[in-house]
């Protein structure tokens, strides 16, 4: 005859304190988690945007050799997207870039050259030339000419001449043409304004960049000078430059 064992409990689940311990420790895990998360996640976005503008550049300069002229990339914050874009861009009129061309012949957007798009939340600054405090220094700033707050959109430029080799190159940008619209520049006094020396600042190639995320410079008023040193400060210590191989226009990154 089969007798009932009290001995035997049947099994039961977790109590409060084993719950409690098993919480906690996962609440542990994922503080871990999530800023190794962030920072992988932001190298990769770096990355990225790396990526894409080898393939843009390299494009680009493939082109300026089978045109056999001179051809470039944009590079400007989008105001629909907020987002960080490059185009394809040309000389217009019969000026051509050459280093023996002293004048800054206008850029123009490229027939048919769409937007291309850094990740969000990824920027650009290029290395320009200041005024302040003397005009041999330098600093990286969120805008072509140092004191022309409409070029504020701008970004910088990377030039090929038809030989596929890096330009550098003073240029300026008209106001009645497609590259004004994207920089939102339709308000200004002229339809044939120009945006360049006479504006308050050079505007030249550059084949230095960074790259960075916005994240923190967004909160950053570079309205101001105190701003600027700020900005400058952060990008030195955080951002990630690069620079274009002047002969096969390949990046080349700073350890």
């Amino acid at each position: 005859m089969f007798r009932f064992d009290r001995s035997i409990r049947p099994p039961h689940g977790f109590t409060l304190i084993e719950l409690v311990i098993v919480i906690a420790i996962l609440v542990l895990l994922l503080g871990l988690a999530v800023p190794a998360f962030n920072v992988m996640s932001g190298a990769n976005s770096i990355e990225s945007a790396q990526n894409r503008i080898a393939a843009v550049l390299a494009q680009t300069r493939m082109q300026a050799i089978g045109q056999q002229s001179s051809r470039g990339v944009v590079f400007y914050r989008d105001a629909a997207t907020d987002r960080t874009a490059m185009a394809l861009v040309r000389v217009t009129g019969a000026d051509e870039f050459s280093p023996a061309n002293p004048t800054s012949p206008a850029i123009e957007i490229a027939f048919d050259s769409d937007a291309q798009f850094l990740p969000k939340g990824i920027d650009i600054a290029f290395r320009h030339q200041t005024i302040l405090p003397s005009p041999d220094d330098y600093i990286y700033r969120l805008t072509g000419v140092p004191s022309y707050e409409t070029l504020n959109n701008l970004r910088g430029l990377i030039l090929f001449d038809s030989e596929g080799h890096f330009l550098y190159q003073r240029y300026s940008v008209g106001h009645d043409t497609e590259l004004a619209r994207r920089l939102n520049l339709t308000n200004l006094v002229s339809p044939n304004f120009i945006i360049g020396p006479a504006q308050g600042g050079d505007l030249f190639s550059q084949p230095a960049f960074l790259l960075f995320s916005r994240q923190a410079t967004d909160a950053i008023d570079t309205s101001t000078s105190t701003g600027q040193v700020a900005l400058n400060n952060y990008l030195n210590e955080n951002a990630t430059v690069f620079v274009v191989n002047r002969y096969n226009a390949s990046l080349l990154r700073s350890q």
